[in-house]
């Protein structure tokens, strides 16, 4: 009975500061912050008896019975309990509309945009092409002279790709210890079809080949059909 009594008294104490404090809390709220009463939420009930405010997260309660109602925080900015100040940040994203519009405009800009860099990149492949075959061209003449007016892949047994890309003698013929040679690193790319075969007497255009020589004539030529007369 005696803890019961001493018991009871703590609550009635701890009841008594709690309503001072909540006092001077409220008053403070109502005049700066006031919380509207669509922002809380009832979340449990407490059976003790007496009544106080609840400090913390919970922000008031509701008296009936033996017991009394709890409302806690929903959303808030900001709110103070005593000296303790809590701040609350809402984050914010795009909406699903906002990124489709963004999306609408890109493509637009996109549309705009792209179609005029089509030209540009023609003008450039064309440019490569024409210089490609003013260097092989002079190459071929190089060969020409250093091998007693013989053109590229007219030895027997050797490749017009063989005798611009590796070492010969001045017959023509293979050789790593030759003193001719060789006139390129490699055969150039033709940008329009992106090869790099060359094709022996052939029927000029057609792309099937990157490049067209006549082993009669030493003509050079791209064999893509808009290249042809470069």
């Amino acid at each position: 009975m005696g803890n019961i009594n001493i018991s009871t008294a703590r609550t009635k104490a701890y009841a008594q500061k709690q309503r001072t404090m909540n006092t001077e809390l409220d008053s403070k709220q109502t005049q700066s912050n006031p919380i509207p009463p669509s922002l809380m939420t009832s979340t449990n009930r407490i059976t003790a008896g007496g009544s106080a405010r609840v400090c913390g997260l919970l922000l008031g309660y509701s008296a009936g019975g033996n017991g009394f109602q709890v409302f806690c925080r929903r959303e808030y900015a900001s709110y103070t309990l005593g000296m303790e100040k809590q701040e609350v940040k809402t984050e914010y994203g795009f909406t699903l509309v906002e990124i489709l519009v963004v999306v609408v405009i890109l493509g637009i800009l996109a549309a705009i945009v792209i179609p005029q860099f089509s030209p540009a990149a023609t003008e450039a492949k064309t440019s490569r092409v024409a210089s490609d075959l003013q260097v092989m061209r002079a190459q071929i003449g190089l060969y020409k002279i250093q091998h007693n007016d013989q053109l590229p892949g007219t030895t027997a047994g050797v490749t017009f790709q063989q005798a611009m890309t590796e070492k010969t003698d001045e017959h023509g013929a293979l050789n790593p210890a030759g003193i001719r040679g060789p006139y390129t690193p490699r055969i150039p790319v033709n940008p329009f079809n992106e090869l790099d075969t060359i094709e022996i007497n052939g029927a000029l255009g057609g792309g099937s080949h990157g490049w067209q020589f006549s082993t009669t004539t030493g003509g050079f030529y791209a064999d893509t059909d808009a290249q042809t007369s470069l």
